[in-house]
């Protein structure tokens, strides 16, 4: 619909990550590389950034690689940034584009597999808590994500 409630709070990231890690299954093929620090704290609905990090980490094993890195650190005082990659294919740049678009899915996914809905939901949830999402020009599918830390 266009609208997300937030229930923000302060909130360690890497716990978030830690959550999500536990509860999506890898399977054998996957490893991730985390590099996210303890006391990183981002001004956040825990709910929200947990459905943020699941649809990036499920996009991952369906269609990137075999690893997955996820980064953040802080980018300035009232700023943290989030990298979340993996070593696949990534992402055309004729796509680039349209990979935030409801509904939309690259020639490359599985028919079937999915409903386009998984990168416009990260996309909203991004923009509603004040922050940016973009697709970084590196191997693999990389996103930048940058929020508003925590005081």
């Amino acid at each position: 619909t266009g609208r997300i409630h937030l229930d923000p709070a302060e909130v360690e990231l890497r716990s978030i990550v830690e959550a999500v890690l536990r509860r999506v299954p890898l399977g054998e093929n996957h490893t991730v590389r985390l590099r996210v620090p303890h006391r990183l704290d981002v001004w956040a609905d825990r709910t929200r950034h947990e459905q943020l990090l699941t649809n990036l980490l499920t996009n991952a094993i369906r269609y990137g690689g075999p690893e997955i890195a996820v980064e953040a650190w802080r980018s300035g005082p009232a700023t943290l940034r989030l990298r979340f990659a993996d070593n696949g294919e990534g992402i055309a740049p004729s796509e680039r584009d349209r990979v935030f678009d409801t509904f939309y899915q690259s020639e490359r996914a599985h028919i079937g597999v999915g409903t386009g809905l998984g990168l416009a939901i990260c996309r909203a949830i991004v923009v509603a808590h004040g922050g940016t999402i973009e697709i970084e020009d590196r191997p693999g599918a990389s996103f930048l994500i940058e929020l508003p830390a925590a005081a």
